[in-house]
């Protein structure tokens, strides 16, 4: 059975990959602050900032292929805790793709929308990526690190993700979920698009990268529909039965933050979809799945 290493196993994309997985490969996960338990999956502590080691974990897994979704991705936190960022999105990154090339696997590399400036959005993968805040430098150039030191590998550049996960900590999708159900007002931005990705599409995609030996590159993944979290939060309410009133207006300026956000980072997904051959999830249909069983609103 072929072995697959997946950084950051207890993060929401990690946990419902390594769950995906179990069944066709030999899944060996790392997590740090969070511990999780996956049956099947062997699951272990270790700290991605300590470089010397990453090699030799690589060379003890022998994976088939490395997906690596670990990340400090909070946006504040990086751009307050330059060193941590950097150390871990970016040179982490470098010693993975240096140790992939070394041993013939593949790494799948999950990036992010934000490696853009935001001002016009539909970004597709020949536009100039020119991120504004540390968080996305970091992980830019976490890209360009593989495209220097590894051969075999895929990047993908991922809108935001919403599902279910492991319940250790709820995603903002849940947190809105729970929010509402209680009947309490949901404030969400109206001015910020991005393309929200069920992260049961993002599993279906690297699965496919993983059976694909030829499949390499740069890759946009982002959902069909291009949306602020407060429509996104208004589609939300429909799939529950909760009454659209519930969501409030902010403006992106009106929220305090220390990182600047891009106020349109929306991907163009086209590329991937070919490829794939890949049905997305629009955000309607995604949410009639995934709240099919949660007790609907009740005043």
């Amino acid at each position: 059975m072929e072995k697959i290493l997946i950084t950051g196993v207890s993060g929401f994309l990690g946990w419902n990959l390594a769950c995906r997985l179990k069944d066709q490969y030999r899944i060996y996960g790392t997590c740090l602050d969070h511990q999780v338990s996956i049956p099947g999956v062997e699951t272990f502590a270790f700290d991605l900032s300590d470089w010397a080691k990453i090699a030799r974990l690589c060379e003890t897994v022998d994976p088939t292929a490395i997906v690596h979704t670990a990340a400090y991705s909070n946006p504040d936190f990086c751009e307050i805790h330059h060193k941590e960022a950097l150390t871990l999105n970016t040179f982490g990154t470098r010693e993975l793709a240096k140790c992939a090339n070394r041993l013939g696997s593949k790494l799948i590399y999950t990036s992010t929308d934000f490696v853009f400036d935001g001002k016009r959005g539909d970004y597709g993968e020949a536009d100039d990526p020119a991120p504004i805040s540390y968080y996305g430098k970091t992980k830019f150039l976490g890209e360009l690190e593989i495209t220097n030191h590894c051969s075999y590998y895929v990047t993908l550049r991922i809108g935001t993700l919403y599902g279910r996960g492991s319940g250790i900590r709820p995603n903002f999708f849940e947190k809105l979920e729970q929010e509402a159900l209680l009947g309490k007002k949901l404030p969400c931005i109206v001015d910020q698009y991005r393309t929200f990705l069920c992260v049961e599409d993002a599993v279906q995609a690297i699965s496919q990268f993983i059976a694909g030996k030829a499949l390499k590159g740069l890759f946009h993944l982002g959902g069909p529909d291009r949306a602020s979290r407060f429509e996104f939060a208004e589609k939300l309410c429909a799939a529950i039965g909760a009454p659209a009133g519930l969501v409030e207006r902010v403006r992106l300026s009106d929220v305090a933050s220390a990182a600047p956000r891009p106020p349109d980072c929306s991907l163009n997904s086209n590329k991937i979809k070919k490829a794939l051959e890949l049905k997305l999830s629009s955000i309607t249909e995604a949410l009639d799945r995934l709240c099919g069983a949660t007790p609907r609103w009740a005043p």
